[in-house]
């Protein structure tokens, strides 16, 4: 054998063996999810943001948390490059590595981020209300539901699931000796595992729209670094759970329609009614659901019609109990208005009542302008336009990342490059459901194009709505509306598959795709790195 072959032969044999494991990732990508939860497990007591733990003498955790995060992001860019050099990649093999590249930076946020930080309607365990409270009930009583009114404290009167599987968690991790607060913080880990096992949903119902090659990986890559799915992870309270059995709801329903059995309908029907057993806006993807199922049932013919028009029953015999036992537990035991919804009073700082809509929706705060949402009630600094609410909160929530340096400028990079992806996704919105009006969509999956855009018209809408219908500060946040991160995201890839190569506004999405995706990485890592660099 020559100097040249063996060579080739030595180069080969790295690059199949790295090829073959990327496959096996890829064809079990809930195995790959539970090995990486449990490798983080091995390292976040070492990694306690909030205790001050150190690595080395010296070195705050989370510095080296990033420092190793960095590492990993090149070394998942050399592979890449790697098998894009010698032509095995593959948008597959791609759509791994974009996975991996989601795991690493939520899984970093969350090592560097305590469970007192950047959170929703949490509050430390000595107040006794809010999210870590009605957690702690459940690991105090057993699990047993409140034998007061939820209503009256704080949070409480959100469906149980999460909280209930969080006590679990906890009740756990005391079982092995793991302090109380730390095991409060560790439920990032079930947060992370629902943001993580959302992408793997999100991948299969891109799949269900016939996306492949590049109308694959580029939506796939705005969702694995979306930083929704990002400061999510890092989450104590119900969203995330809520966002992954919503997808799943979807998936299970179009999974349904290509076999309509009853395994199948029941599994959709488990779905959609545990999401609002975890929370009632669980329910937001029940239309698409609905949709589905009439497509279903109109495509049916004869015995088999009627044996899919049965199933729907068993559907609602699961579905309904699971989705609507707590409002009606609590409308029959303490009386209160069925699916209540807690409300602010009006004189709150946070009230935008008694602005003018022409101002909500058209008027820009230009005494105040930052990539970040406003919240300094003092200086009369606060978002009151929906839009810009939207924007801002789909990238960073309601936290100021940065404030100078080239932290800002990540984040700056981050929220204008979301902007032309938004313009994209809206655009093609509105070209696909124009063609699905005027019945002129050939596409391989019609239903699936119908729905994802449903769904991202319908969340749209719903947002637009309780802006209005509860106008204050907090209603104005896109982690009510997640989902339309998928449906958003399938929508440009759809128009990519249908675009011809060579077309320049795809060109300009990837570019965007490109510096969205690398801005929101540096956004979230620059978290750990703050008074480093």
């Amino acid at each position: 054998m020559t100097s040249e072959v063996m060579v080739a032969s030595n180069g080969a044999g790295p690059r199949r063996r790295l090829s073959d494991a990327l496959d096996v990732l890829a064809a079990h990508p809930w195995l790959s999810l539970l090995a990486s939860l449990a490798g983080l497990l091995l390292v976040f007591p070492m990694a306690q943001a909030s205790s001050g733990t150190r690595l080395t003498p010296g070195v705050d955790c989370t510095t080296g948390v990033c420092v190793i995060a960095a590492v990993a992001y090149v070394l998942l860019m050399a592979i890449a490059s790697w098998l894009h050099a010698n032509g095995e990649l593959g948008w597959r093999r791609a759509c791994v590595l974009l996975a991996a590249a989601a795991f690493v930076t939520r899984g970093t946020y969350v090592l560097v981020t305590g469970d007192l930080q950047r959170q929703h309607d949490v509050n430390d365990l000595s107040l006794m209300n809010g999210h870590q409270a009605y957690i702690l009930w459940f690991v105090q009583n057993g699990l047993k539901l409140p034998t007061f009114d939820p209503y009256t404290v704080n949070q409480f009167y959100h469906p149980p699931l999460h909280h209930m599987i969080a006590a679990a968690w906890v009740c756990l991790q005391r079982l092995v000796g793991v302090s109380l607060g730390a095991a409060f913080e560790n439920i990032q880990v079930l947060a992370l595992a629902y943001t993580c096992g959302a992408t793997i949903i999100s991948y299969r119902l891109l799949r269900a729209l016939g996306l492949e090659g590049r109308a694959l990986t580029v939506p796939f890559a705005i969702i694995c670094l979306h930083p929704a799915f990002t400061y999510m992870s890092g989450y104590i309270n119900n969203d995330p759970l809520c966002l992954m059995l919503s997808l799943a709801a979807v998936l299970a329903a179009v999974r349904w329609y290509r076999r309509p059995t009853l395994g199948a309908i029941l599994v959709a029907a488990a779905a959609q009614g545990l999401a609002m057993m975890t929370k009632t806006s669980g329910g937001l993807v029940a239309p698409v659901i609905a949709v589905v199922f009439v497509a279903g049932f109109v495509r049916a013919r004869g015995d088999r019609a009627c044996m899919a028009f049965g199933q729907f029953l068993p559907f609602l015999l699961v579905c309904v109990p699971l989705a609507l036992w707590w409002p009606c537990w609590c409308t029959v035991v303490w009386g209160e208005p069925f699916m209540k919804i807690l409300e602010q009073p009006v004189t709150s700082l946070q009230y935008l009542g008694d602005l003018p809509t022409s101002q909500r929706l058209l008027g820009i705060d230009w005494d105040h302008l930052s990539v970040f949402e406003n919240w300094d009630f003092d200086s009369g600094a606060i978002e009151w336009n929906p839009a810009v609410a939207l924007l801002k909160t789909s990238m960073f929530d309601e936290a100021t990342l940065a404030t100078s340096g080239w932290r800002l400028l990540a984040c700056t990079v981050l929220f204008w490059s979301n902007v032309g992806l938004v313009v994209v996704s809206l655009a093609c919105a509105v070209v696909s459901t124009v063609r699905l009006v005027l019945r002129r969509y050939v596409a391989p999956h019609p239903l699936g194009v119908a729905c994802a855009a449903l769904l991202f018209w319908e969340l749209l809408a719903f947002f637009y709505r309780i802006s209005f219908t509860e106008p204050f500060c907090c209603t104005m946040s896109f982690r009510y509306i997640v989902p339309s991160v998928v449906a958003g995201a399938g929508l440009i890839g759809v128009s990519i598959a249908r675009a011809a190569d060579g077309r320049w506004w795809v060109r300009l999405v990837r570019v965007l795709t490109a510096a969205f995706c690398a801005a929101s990485a540096l956004s979230y890592l620059g978290l750990g790195l703050a008074g480093v660099l």
